[in-house]
């Protein structure tokens, strides 16, 4: 016998097709349920039963009547996440104290005088003696 079952999702989706005995496992280990079945019979020396065509998962067995349900799990509660920016470090005051109006003063960088002649006047250009040695490499 060639027989496959249609194994379904809990949603009743088609999920994949096994052995047919692999779904007659499956029920007697009460992993699913026969739905449907062939008209093919299967017999043992001591059961005879239809082959499977499609089986769906079991439900899960309700819990005692006696005995109150599981409580739900605990919700897992991280700590807080530490500040993003670090705290600044503390600034001390110029030697001379603090100064006496409350807007700081500003800053003053000192620029380097351009010496004449080190720079090009433009990025695009370069100056004359460039050009002319340039030139002169070019006639050689």
């Amino acid at each position: 016998m060639t027989a496959q079952t249609l194994l379904l999702t809990p949603w009743m989706v088609p999920h994949k097709v096994i052995p047919w005995q692999t779904a007659v496992t499956m029920s007697f280990l009460g992993k699913v349920e026969i739905i449907e079945e062939y008209d093919d019979v299967i017999r043992s020396p001591s059961l005879s039963i239809k082959a499977p065509a499609v089986a769906e998962p079991s439900l899960p067995p309700a819990p005692p009547a006696g005995e109150p349900p599981l409580p739900p799990a605990p919700a897992v509660v991280e700590p807080p996440l530490p500040a993003v920016e670090p705290p600044l470090p503390a600034v001390e005051p110029p030697p001379g104290g603090p100064p006496s109006s409350s807007t700081p003063a500003p800053l003053v960088v000192p620029l380097p005088s351009p010496s004449v002649g080190a720079l090009p006047s433009s990025p695009m250009q370069p100056d004359s003696t460039e050009a002319m040695n340039v030139a002169a490499s070019a006639t050689a």
